[in-house]
């Protein structure tokens, strides 16, 4: 048996694998699920859909597995049910779990080589609307160390990235997955590693053969007429900084496609939160009740801003601080927060790095988020090619941009001003971001693995798909916010695939001027 030794990183895969047990159709499925697992060289697997019901026969297949730690879920033997697998050859230590009484989901709490991790597998049925809000406050409450999600979410992210020939149906889990990326800071990891490929992870009718093949995926199925990505894996911003790569895998053991995800195993690094306290926190705000002006900062916002991110939400839940301890420290970060607002306190008094700057910068980006939202209303702006049968199909371009380390003020200033739909536009919003992260050149630094970085990239994306529609003429634009991306679909012609490269070019120029 291989010993217990430190890894340099973990593999994990997440994969739907329409059910563990054995079919007429497929004999020894689960033995060909781990044969592919260990071929990935999976650490943690997050198997989707295993189908294991309450009898005893059923919830005893997991356990002949031999290697694996395993917890399941138990729900019907056709449908839902999650499970999470561990190699027994990781030095692993277990913490704590819970199970989704809907089969929906496991949490796990473990320490993997001495540092803490919060493995989160779902399966979201396309029924059920409230999983992830159930899930989110949990995480909130409960999540320690580095955060992996990973599961089949039933829904995509963007109609004409995440899907091969829509079909006009609304989405009605997407606004849920929106708000849980949101709530929890999180990244779409494979779409971020990969801003301008268009891959799938499920395949509407797709043969499945009970021989297995995978290898990794060098082109799309172009057999199957309908195709989504589905099955993802999400991170928190400020923990990208640990990823190593994100694939997706072809598969022939089930519909859906595995994904694999490699992280490093770093050293943690380790936030201090301010602890100092008003004597009297509530004397001490109404004393500032007089110079209350508009878009003052709620203690709701600090408290969801110390709960998405893992360092603060470790040290605030820690035993050093009691109930009255945590009031008081969210109401202090509160009045701090809005003597910026109010300009009588230095906002160059937040130091890059500190705690206080990444609640802060979190919260901006929170309220930047209303501004660059998609609409759910919206459908796919590419038709299904059965639409074009009496001329050229159009062509499908991707263009991303590579997030500087600054960005001009004033090619902000200008994104935001050709964005009429911004109403009313943010000032104090901006005001404060100029006094915050701008230098004596002009320049706003953006933090790095942050949501506020994230937010300010987006809004300028809208403002180049809005270029790209004026100067392209005949075509459709939209940004993806998740890979900061933006599509463009027009019929190709030289002329036109060159305008469209030197209106790019140009505002990779200025943004990275």
């Amino acid at each position: 048996m291989e010993s217990k030794r430190k890894k340099d990183s973990v593999r994990f895969v997440s994969w739907n694998t329409c059910g563990v047990r054995d079919t007429a159709d497929f004999p020894h499925k689960l033995e060909k699920i781990i044969k592919e697992l260990d071929k990935l060289g999976t650490s943690v697997a997050f198997l989707q859909e295993t189908h294991i019901g309450p009898n005893s026969r059923q919830t005893d297949i997991l356990r002949c597995v031999s290697g694996w730690h395993y917890f399941f879920t138990v729900h019907h033997p056709r449908s839902k049910g999650v499970a999470i697998l561990i190699k027994e050859t990781l030095n692993y230590a277990y913490e704590f779990h819970d199970e989704d009484f809907g089969g929906s989901y496991i949490v796990l709490v473990c320490q993997l080589d001495g540092k803490y991790f919060t493995f989160v597998n779902v399966y979201n049925h396309i029924k059920d609307t409230s999983v992830l809000r159930r899930l989110t406050q949990y995480l909130h409450d409960n999540a320690k160390g580095i955060l992996v999600i990973g599961g089949d979410f039933n829904t995509i992210l963007h109609y004409d990235f995440d899907r091969k020939c829509p079909t006009g149906h609304k989405e009605p889990l997407r606004p849920f997955l929106e708000e849980f990326i949101s709530s929890l800071n999180l990244v779409d990891v494979w779409g971020r590693s990969h801003p301008t490929d268009r891959q799938f992870t499920y395949f509407k009718g797709k043969l499945i053969q009970s021989s297995g093949s995978m290898h990794p995926k060098k082109a799309q199925r172009n057999t199957y007429k309908i195709a989504s990505r589905l099955d993802m894996f999400f991170m928190p911003c400020d923990d990208m900084q640990y990823l190593k790569k994100c694939k997706i895998y072809n598969s022939d053991i089930s519909d859906h496609d595995p994904v694999l995800l490699e992280i490093q195993l770093q050293p943690l690094t380790v936030v201090q939160m301010p602890l100092e306290i008003p004597n009297d926190p509530i004397t001490h705000e109404a004393e500032r009740d007089s110079f209350k002006v508009q878009g003052e900062i709620s203690g709701a916002e600090v408290l969801t801003a110390i709960k998405s991110l893992r360092e603060c939400r470790e040290i605030f839940d820690s035993s050093q601080l009691t109930g009255h301890n945590k009031r008081a420290l969210i109401n202090r970060l509160k009045l701090e927060f809005n003597d910026m607002i109010r300009k009588t306190r230095d906002r160059k008094a937040v130091q890059p790095g500190s705690t206080e700057y990444l609640i802060f910068t979190t919260i901006l980006a929170r309220r930047l988020e209303r501004y660059i939202r998609p609409s759910f209303k919206s459908k796919s702006k590419v038709p299904c090619s059965k639409t074009k049968t009496n001329q050229p199909e159009p062509k499908i371009y991707m263009r991303d941009v590579r997030i500087p380390k600054t960005i001009k003020w004033t090619h902000l200033q200008k994104a935001i001003t050709a964005l009429k739909r911004i109403h009313p536009a943010p000032p104090r919003v901006f005001d404060i971001l100029r006094s915050l992260l701008g230098d004596l050149h002009g320049n706003l630094k953006l933090p790095k693995h942050s949501p506020l970085t994230n937010a300010i990239l987006t809004l300028c994306l809208k403002w180049l798909a809005k270029e790209l529609k004026s100067k392209l003429g005949e075509c459709e634009v939209d940004v993806c916010r998740h890979r900061l991306s933006v599509l463009v679909y027009m019929h190709s012609n030289p002329d036109m695939e060159n305008r469209l490269d030197r209106v790019v070019s140009q505002f990779r120029q200025q943004l990275h001027s």
